[in-house]
């Protein structure tokens, strides 16, 4: 166990803490608490701080608003020719699905384009823009297919 210096004449020595004063067989002396400052409290900003990022990306957002739009459009297109087909109306069927078809192309192409400049930003977090991105893509691609489908179907039966 350490011991403190003896005290010199002239100098207050602080009080030893409770725990040492009661192993000394002293009585704990009441000692006021001073709370040190979190650093957070106390530090100044300074000119060159960079700001903070912003917690959305408001392009990524209407991105993947854009994707479920497309995704609302390819059901409402199967129930409408559920409808015609169920009504007879066979010759509008495929007028009507190609109409849903480059709805929903371009409503993904329109998320493709804002999820790229939504990745393409600096100041806002990336990962929503990505999703946006990613499931217009796949949205588009697969409108794409159907619509290549049609010809390669005409040629290939001749």
């Amino acid at each position: 166990m350490t011991h403190l210096p003896p005290p010199q004449p002239g100098s207050q020595q602080p009080a030893a803490p409770a725990w040492q004063q009661a192993q000394q067989g002293q009585p704990p002396q009441a000692q006021p608490q001073q709370l040190a400052q979190p650093s957070w409290a106390t530090a100044q900003p300074s000119a060159d701080a960079s700001p903070q990022r912003p917690r959305g990306n408001p392009l990524g957002l209407v991105s993947v608003l854009l994707a479920a739009v497309a995704l609302l459009l390819g059901l409402v297109a199967a129930v409408v020719q559920a409808v015609l087909i169920a009504s007879n109306g066979f010759e509008a069927v495929g007028a009507a699905s190609l109409a849903f078809s480059l709805a929903r192309l371009l409503v993904s192409l329109a998320g493709v384009a804002l999820g790229v400049v939504g990745l393409l930003r600096r100041d806002a977090r990336r990962t929503v823009a990505a999703i946006g991105l990613g499931a217009c893509a796949a949205i588009a691609a697969s409108v794409l297919i159907g619509l290549l489908s049609v010809p390669i179907t005409a040629i290939v039966t001749g």
